[in-house]
């Protein structure tokens, strides 16, 4: 394991303490101080504005577990995405009515798709300014700014207990779809290893004792979360949410993505031990 390097935390609160003065036009520089941002909008403490479940102690833990992942992957340099499932949509026996639409869910977090659009756009106009934009990829990063003030505008309806039209509880079930769109090439497609989010970064070299601090993102985790709203009343809802992982490589052996991949897919390995402690105590337990 890696030992830390100062006996006590005061290097947790310089570190505290450095970053509470960060000027917010520092926090607004660049592309990757904006998604520092944006992660650390998840953390703030929801007050009664917000919904039950989310000012509980368990989504804090759940909200720090997507700051990690996403942190992860932006040490990585890659761009976050998650498919939903959809059902087979089948005709059915015309005599049957069929059932109602989904009613979706987007977690209300009005300040998180604020900071996230502003990093979107001052992305995008960045690019385009500096002529750095193929038509392609200027088309995707628009339309994926499109999808986020769409979804934007249904959280403002959620947080102020609004009626959902069934055209925007439909566009949350399609949103997969159409963020594949997005990411796949235009022309060509992604090749499989390319497909799956698990990545793995090291992110501190202990050298004294030979050892780096890895952090890996695994395959998505299942999220059931009770929502009780004007359009779709009390229900059960389900999505997915990331998985993150901690835990220390010698030095000479740090672990490439392909390796970790076969760790995740294909060896079948526990990899509970990896996880910090917390993150466990947010599953259902259930009997085997």
């Amino acid at each position: 394991m890696i030992k830390p390097t100062f006996p006590d935390m005061r290097i947790l609160l310089v570190l505290q303490t450095d970053y509470q003065k960060t000027p917010q036009q520092k926090w607004q520089s660049s592309t990757y101080w904006c998604w520092l941002n944006t992660l650390k909008s998840l953390l703030l403490k929801k007050d009664e504005r917000f919904p039950f479940f989310m000012r509980n102690y368990n989504w804090q833990k759940k909200s720090l577990l997507t700051s990690l992942s996403s942190w992860g992957e932006l040490k990585h340099d890659t761009f976050l995405y998650t498919a939903q499932s959809l059902a087979e949509l089948g005709e059915g026996d015309a005599e049957v009515p069929p059932p109602p639409p989904p009613k979706g869910y987007i977690e209300p977090d009005l300040e998180f798709f604020n900071r996230l659009i502003y990093m979107v756009e001052k992305m995008f106009w960045t690019l385009d300014t500096s002529d750095l934009f193929s038509d392609e990829y200027r088309q995707k990063i628009a339309g994926f700014l499109s999808e986020l003030k769409g979804l934007r505008n249904i959280v403002i309806k959620e947080l102020l207990n609004q009626s959902i039209r069934d055209n925007e509880y439909e566009a949350i079930t399609m949103l997969y779809k159409r963020f594949e769109t997005i990411i796949t090439p235009l022309y060509g497609d992604l090749d499989d290893r390319s497909k799956r989010m698990a990545v793995v970064s090291d992110v501190h070299t202990d050298a004294q004792n030979g050892q780096v601090l890895t952090i890996g993102v695994g395959t998505p985790q299942r999220i059931y979360v009770a929502v009780k709203d004007k359009s779709g009343g009390s229900r059960v809802t389900v999505g997915y949410i990331f998985s993150y992982y901690e835990f220390p490589q010698p030095m000479d052996r740090r672990m490439t993505d392909e390796e970790w991949q076969d760790w995740v897919y294909y060896d079948e390995r526990d990899l509970s031990d990896k996880e910090p402690a917390w993150i466990r105590e947010l599953r259902l337990q259930t009997q085997k």
